[in-house]
Formats: C-alpha cells, structure tokens, sequence
C-alpha cells in the first residue's frame, strides 16, 4: 500500500474476505455495527494481518488510508497503511454535510462515528486518537459553527475532551457530551446524543 492516496481496487477482496470470516463478523455485530453500515463505510478483513479493515477517505472521497484493527487481544490495536497521517484527516470527513455552518459530532474512534451515524447523527468525525492536531481543528472550524464533543468515558476520554474543547472554544460554540463514566459513544442510550445536540442548537 503506498504512502497517498490508494486505488479503490484494494478494498474489493478485503470487503469480499469479510463475508467469509465469522469471527470478525462476529466481533462487529457485537459493537452494534450492521450490515448496512459494514456495507456504507466499506469494511473488510485482511487474512494475513488478521485485522478488520475500515478504509479512511478524504473530503474529496479519495482513498487515504486503511486502518486495520486487531480482533481480541494484542498489540498494536490500530494499525494504518504506510506513511499516513492521522493528524492531517478525520474519520467521516468524505461524507460532511456543511455549507461552512452547522454543527458537528466529534469522537475518538472509528466505530463511534459508525454507531453514530446509524442512529442518525450527521456530521460524526473521529480524530482518531486522544487528541485533535491543528491540521483537524483548521478542518472544523472551516466547515462548522459548533462542535459537540462526544468522550470516551474513561479518565483519557475525559482529558482528550478538555483539550478538543480548549483548542475550538476560540474559534466555535463548543459543547461537551456528559458520558457516563465507563462508556462508550456507542453504548449510549439511543436519541439521548441526538437530544443534547439539539439541546446545543436551540
């Protein structure tokens, strides 16, 4: 895989590899990810890594990276193709709704926009880590009035939090989203982030 951008035609048998393979199926369904989305967001499997396969694209939809993600336990968890920069994209940024205002949805990972988006969210970007680069937070403002923070709720997640919300809070309205502690974006109760965006919004 080179170091840009990727040809679409690497995602056809990995897509085709995860029908086959139960376990990795398995490990989706149980994060709540359907068989809708592993079809919308392009999901797959590489045998020989041995990880699930989420492509990341660009806000022009081209093909940037494609990040593998270990099933069970191991290190490291997330691996991405050779000589992407994570801190230059956000995950869900080639399907953006935005005429420059509007309100966004940001997490940390993957499967949290995935989960969000099925429940309706609009406009749910992953900075993919812990942290949100200038690169990312120049994206955001670009693009959006307000931003919803939506945390992990661990001590990590909460930190991250603090740090998205100081770099935007110069720039947009920015909100952050009470997680209960010890959960996840996608282990929350279906409408209630719905509910405080529209909260922020009003």
């Amino acid at each position: 895989m080179c170091s840009s951008d990727l040809p679409d035609m690497v995602l056809a048998p990995m897509v085709e590899a995860l029908k086959s393979h139960a376990p990795a199926k398995e490990f989706l369904e149980k994060r709540g990810v359907t068989e809708q989305s592993i079809s919308d967001w392009e999901i797959g499997w590489v045998e020989e890594a041995g990880r699930i396969a989420i492509p990341v694209r660009d806000v022009n939809k081209d093909l940037r990276c494609i990040s593998g993600r270990i099933l069970g336990k191991g290190t490291p968890k997330w691996v991405h193709s050779k000589g992407f920069k994570k801190e230059r994209h956000l995950y869900g940024e080639d399907r953006i709704e935005s005429d420059g205002t509007g309100t966004c949805v940001i997490v940390e990972g993957f499967f949290d926009v995935i989960f969000l988006t099925q429940i309706g969210v609009r406009n749910a970007l992953a900075v993919m880590g812990s942290s949100l680069s200038r690169y990312q937070k120049d994206k955001v403002v670009r693009m959006f009035n307000r931003a919803v923070i939506v945390p992990d709720g661990d001590g990590p997640g909460k930190e991250a939090a603090k740090q998205i919300h100081k770099a935007l809070k110069v720039d947009i309205d920015v909100h952050v989203y009470p997680t209960p502690d010890g959960k996840d974006p996608d282990e929350l109760p279906l409408g209630s982030v719905q509910d405080f965006i529209e909260s922020c919004e009003s």
